[in-house]
């Protein structure tokens, strides 16, 4: 069932693709305001996980009419959380995963409301948060609508 209201259509349609990331090994993800329980394995260690949020930019008006078209963009930044000292290849591998998932011109629909990648999505620098490494990984997205 699709989501009410553009904002939240353009919401599920990144989370549902992200839900659908095939890895080669099974990885958790940290959804936008949902309870998760950080992965630990059976002596306590942690394991990898991924964290998506959404982070949307100002709506803009495509057309002067009232009830015209808007552009909603924004960015899913999808970070690779995974445990400190495993080595900087494993997690640069999921990230390639995740740039690939989401390729430039991937498009997901959730009711009315197609959403685009436009730019080739790219990781960024690795930095320790104790006791991980975060790899963020930046998707680029825009959806056009009617104004309701």
């Amino acid at each position: 069932m699709a989501a009410t209201g553009t904002e939240a259509q353009i919401a599920r349609a990144l989370l549902v693709r992200l839900g659908t990331l095939s890895l080669s090994q099974s990885m958790p993800i940290s959804y936008p305001d949902q309870a998760f329980t950080k992965p630990l394995d059976g002596s306590g260690k942690p394991l990898p996980y991924l964290e998506a949020a959404i982070l949307p930019a100002p709506t803009s008006a495509v057309t002067i009419a009232h009830d015209g078209l808007n552009a909603y963009a924004g960015i899913l930044q999808v970070t690779v959380v995974y445990p400190q000292n495993s080595g900087a290849i494993k997690p640069a591998e999921i990230a390639a995963r995740i740039i690939q998932h989401f390729k430039r011109g991937t498009k997901m629909t959730d009711g009315s409301t197609t959403v685009h990648v436009v730019q080739p999505p790219y990781a960024s620098q690795t930095f320790k948060d104790e006791p991980y490494t975060r790899t963020p990984v930046t998707v680029r997205y825009q959806a056009f609508a009617r104004q309701s």
